[in-house]
């Protein structure tokens, strides 16, 4: 098992920043996710760990050792990109045992390692198949294989899985955990799909922009985002400008009370989920249902506000979205009460390039 340390990594592309000064540690055997938009350096920040991209500041390490000067062959981990990369000219089973045949393993225990991961991968019967008959499944999971067959300590994946269809990927995902926590392989899954990161990952961290915004467990980042990006990033929201003062916020809809105390500008984020049916002590609304929309788990609700049901000022209106339960659902034209549990409600401290929209 590997412990993975970014000190202070800097790198650029072309003479364009990419990463900012990005310091990371990765436990042995942990499952890490880097998540973020197109852009902002998550790949980048991979090919650096692999040493295929040099950085322009700051050091890696492996094991308490650096690798900076380490040629990537020699770095001992794997890396599975989007694509497979699989060699066209050799057979399934080839693909396989070409890393450990790159080793010198011995003949026989190459054979057994290969016909255990045919196994594993569900691959049994197609180690003798060109990897150009390979369904897209099929050749992901034959790509996997290859990169989990030498027992690297550190396994790198950018995006490995997001060409699949749905249920595939799920299915490659689940396994993907299982092989790692079995051998104790450490991993640095690089996605901009979130659903991916927070099933994959034991910790996050999410990129904005060539930095590191925060880091955390997958339900931390989910609930208490640090920054509107992180908060966006992560599946609907409502969004609540207003002026924190100790417990409470001054929003749109009135007074609420937030989940910490603070003060000055900041933005309420409610995901959708989280609000309630009926009436409570605090942070009870009443609003006008305005469409509805079946999305299998829940009914998605379009609702407006009106300010003076919290006290705000006449004649506004403020949209939200709530997550109906899927047994009780209401309809369009409805009155309904609701109110926002304020543990829910998380302020995140407002920038003016945050805000949504900007």
């Amino acid at each position: 098992m590997t412990r993975l340390e970014l000190d202070g990594i800097s790198a650029a592309h072309g003479g364009h920043p990419v990463l900012r000064g990005v310091s990371l540690s990765v436990g042995s055997g942990e499952r890490f996710a880097l998540l973020g938009a197109s852009g902002s350096g998550k790949s980048t920040l991979l090919r650096v760990v692999a040493g295929l991209h040099p950085p322009t500041q700051g050091d890696v390490r492996l094991g308490g050792r650096s690798v900076l000067s380490v040629p990537p062959e020699a770095r001992d981990v794997g890396l599975v990109f989007q694509d497979p990369l699989l060699f066209p000219h050799l057979s399934v089973a080839g693909n396989l045992a070409f890393g450990l045949r790159q080793r010198r393993v011995p003949r026989a225990e190459t054979d057994a390692r290969v016909a255990d991961m045919l196994a594993r991968t569900g691959l049994q019967g197609l180690g003798p198949r060109r990897v150009g008959a390979l369904s897209g499944g099929q050749a992901g999971r034959a790509a996997l294989g290859r990169a989990l067959i030498t027992r690297p300590p550190l396994l790198l994946l950018d995006e490995p899985l997001s060409a699949l269809d749905a249920p595939l990927r799920r299915d490659l995902r689940e396994w993907l955990v299982r092989e790692a926590q079995e051998r104790g392989t450490t991993l640095l899954l690089v996605t901009h799909d979130q659903e991916e990161a927070l099933a994959t990952a034991q910790r996050i961290g999410f990129l904005d922009g060539g930095r590191l915004a925060q880091v955390g467990e997958p339900a931390e980042l989910y609930a208490q985002p640090a920054t509107l990006n992180a908060a966006r990033f992560f599946g609907s929201l409502n969004f609540l400008p207003g002026v924190q003062d100790s417990a409470d916020v001054m929003t749109a809809l009135g007074r609420l009370r937030v989940a910490r105390p603070g003060h000055g500008p900041v933005t309420v984020t409610v995901r959708p989920e989280a609000i309630r049916p009926g009436p409570a002590a605090v942070n009870t609304l009443r609003a006008q249902v305005r469409q509805v929309s079946f999305a299998g788990a829940y009914w998605r609700c379009e609702l407006t506000v009106p300010a003076p049901g919290m006290g705000g000022p006449g004649g506004q209106e403020t949209a939200l979205v709530w997550h109906a339960p899927p047994d009780a659902p209401p309809h369009a034209g409805d009155t309904v009460t609701l109110h926002l549990p304020p543990a829910a409600c998380w302020t995140v401290p407002e920038h003016p390039e945050d805000r949504p929209g900007a």
